[in-house]
């Protein structure tokens, strides 16, 4: 996907997760305004879990906004920015394909 010695200089990771806001996420890992202190963004797709997760996982110290949004549907975004600047960016980010 990337060169190992790939560095990002003067530029800034940054993106944003947006998710539906339903019942039942209402409480545990799901549920809004869930906050941790030195937790990774980890994406996931489909429905790999454990051993067979499929996605990335950015492991660096990152700023977090959360909104929650009213349109058709009732979302939840997150904006994050990466606010470190690693010498290589294969020593933060990770991408898995599962088993």
């Amino acid at each position: 996907m990337y060169p190992s010695d790939f560095t990002l200089q003067d530029r800034v990771l940054a993106g944003t997760i947006a998710k539906y806001v339903t019942e039942t996420k209402s409480s545990g890992n799901l549920a809004l305004q869930n906050w941790d202190t030195s937790a990774p963004i980890v994406f996931s797709v489909g429905q790999g879990s454990g051993a067979a997760f499929r996605g990335f996982k950015v492991d660096g110290n990152c700023t977090y906004t959360n909104r929650v949004r009213s349109d058709a549907v009732f979302l939840e975004n997150y904006d994050w920015r990466l606010i470190d600047n690693p010498s290589a960016l294969g020593s933060i980010l990770t991408y898995t394909t599962g088993a």
